[in-house]
């Protein structure tokens, strides 16, 4: 049970960041298209961001069920678990909860045909995007280096 949680773990983790710097390579070069509203039409579709909040989540559920599998919940840990386990929840609930405000603002910016205010929606979620990819290669950084 832990090894396919750890499975689970892994692989979420690696479509998460892997999905969201292929979002943000996408939102850097938005500006070199001519139509600008291609590029934020294919963001504001619900799978790109529905795929990426489910693998936030499953690295979330399944970070979760491998401490209380091993019994760790409560126990003094070693800094690099304990950032695991903090850190990367609250990076993983505020990711959550920045793309879900995000895509409800393009979507609604798309519908009103507002070019500038999707523009600016965009600027601001690619350094979003930019903080969050740090964030996660920090924590993964700090786990595998098992700093103490």
């Amino acid at each position: 049970m832990y090894a396919g949680m750890y499975f689970t773990h892994i692989v979420s983790l690696a479509v998460w960041f892997g999905a969201l710097v292929l979002v943000m390579l996408l939102l850097g070069s938005y500006k070199a298209h001519t139509e600008q509203g291609q590029v934020a039409t294919a963001l504001a579709n619900k799978t790109v961001w529905s795929t990426l909040q489910a693998a936030a989540f499953a690295v979330l559920l399944s970070g979760v069920g491998m401490l209380v599998h091993a019994g760790m919940i409560g126990q003094k840990k070693p800094l690099w678990l304990k950032l695991m386990e903090e850190g990367g929840g609250l990076v993983i609930l505020l990711f959550i909860i920045f793309v879900t405000l995000w895509t409800r603002n393009l979507r609604k910016a798309l519908k009103q045909g507002d070019a500038t205010r999707y523009t600016q929606i965009n600027k601001r979620f690619f350094g979003l995007s930019l903080s969050f990819v740090v964030a996660i290669a920090a924590v993964v950084l700090v786990v595998s280096l098992r700093l103490a």
